[in-house]
């Protein structure tokens, strides 16, 4: 009796395509390509790698195949620092991931929040604050517009009662300034932090909407998605483009349009080369926006502010949007990527390969 080969369920494979845009990032692989291959091969958890020409002079077919996730990940480590990795970084990758158990999906699930508690939750969450204090364990910032926030790396250890004090020092330390109208605790729903929830509601703070905080590897976005015809997706850079931007965003999130607002996205794009504004437009009207910030000495940038007309969901406007800023990190050498995604983007970026890592409930703090 003959049996089909059997796959060993713990190979991770990715299989897609390398797509060019140009005949100049063709001759980039071409160079780059041969020293990539025989490091990839070289390492010890590479079971097969292959990147062939295709009949299109821009397209490649990879094919690749690991032992295990953890050896997957450490191949993306490496050439994420490569020689490789920098100078195809704007290169649009077409991947799809196959062969993840759910065991070997959770340790995925894992080793990105490490990234994300070990990059994202120092000083570089405190970006573009206008003071910055230490409180403990605890980040204390102000922002524009008279708000406050508060966040950590780590809790544990501290007991129910060393948390609520905590609360009270920090908001002890705000409420004197008149200036600051409202403070976001900023909680995570994989931490260890006994009795923080009842702690905040005690000193008047209330929870808004949880959300999924979204990571992954840029390449998972970085994909060609077609559009309605007549749409098109922009970088925006002129301050009426700014302007109108923000009253979008205002319009989808609050129902109201703030000049408020306007004016400190204005400002802060003058002077914040770490921040990109992303459009999609129909007949020069917006219908779709969103925000690209690169964080500073680590492999993430972050996605925000994504909203669309209601009337133009559902027809890959916001998949295409999200693309096209996932290029641009690769293009800056960011890999990873993260969100704290509504539920309805949430549905987007999970079919587009970012994982749902953990949650997030901001709690808000509002003077009276």
């Amino acid at each position: 009796m003959t049996h089909a080969p059997v796959r060993e369920p713990h190979h991770v494979g990715l299989r897609g395509q390398l797509v060019c845009r140009s005949s100049a990032e063709a001759e980039v692989v071409r160079r780059q390509l041969p020293q990539h291959r025989a490091l990839t091969r070289a390492e010890p958890g590479c079971l097969a790698f292959e990147v062939r020409a295709t009949d299109d002079p821009l397209v490649w077919q990879v094919d690749e195949r690991f032992v295990d996730a953890t050896a997957c990940a450490a191949h993306q480590a490496r050439v994420a620092a490569s020689a490789w990795g920098r100078a195809t970084a704007g290169i649009e990758r077409r991947y799809v991931v196959e062969g993840l158990e759910d065991g070997e999906q959770e340790r995925v699930r894992l080793s990105l929040l490490q990234a994300y508690d070990e990059q994202l939750r120092t000083e570089a969450e405190m970006a573009n604050a206008l003071t910055v204090r230490r409180l403990g364990p605890l980040w204390l910032a102000t922002y524009a517009g008279g708000e406050g926030f508060v966040s950590y790396r780590d809790l544990a250890g501290m007991g129910q009662a060393g948390v609520g004090g905590l609360v009270a020092q920090a908001l002890a330390l705000f409420e004197p300034d008149e200036s600051i109208a409202t403070i976001e605790w900023k909680t995570r729903g994989h931490d260890v932090a006994p009795g923080l929830p009842e702690a905040l509601i005690a000193h008047g703070f209330q929870p808004e909407e949880t959300e999924s905080i979204m990571l992954g590897e840029a390449t998972a976005l970085a994909v060609e998605v077609p559009l309605p015809e007549g749409v098109v997706v922009r970088q925006i850079h002129d301050e009426t483009d700014i302007r109108a931007m923000s009253a979008l965003q205002d319009w989808v999130f609050r129902d109201e349009v703030s000049g408020e607002r306007a004016d400190a996205l204005v400002r802060r794009h003058a002077v914040d080369d770490q921040l990109e504004l992303w459009v999609a437009e129909v007949g020069g009207e917006m219908v779709s926006a969103g925000r690209l910030e690169f964080v500073p000495g680590t492999q993430f940038a972050g996605l925000w502010g994504g909203c669309t007309r209601e009337e133009w969901r559902g027809k890959g406007i916001y998949r295409a949007l999200t693309a096209a800023r996932a290029r641009s990190a690769l293009a800056q050498g960011r890999t990873l990527l993260h969100s704290d995604s509504t539920e309805f983007s949430r549905p987007i970026l999970e079919r587009s390969g970012l994982i749902r890592a953990s949650t997030t409930t901001p709690y808000l703090w509002r003077r009276s």
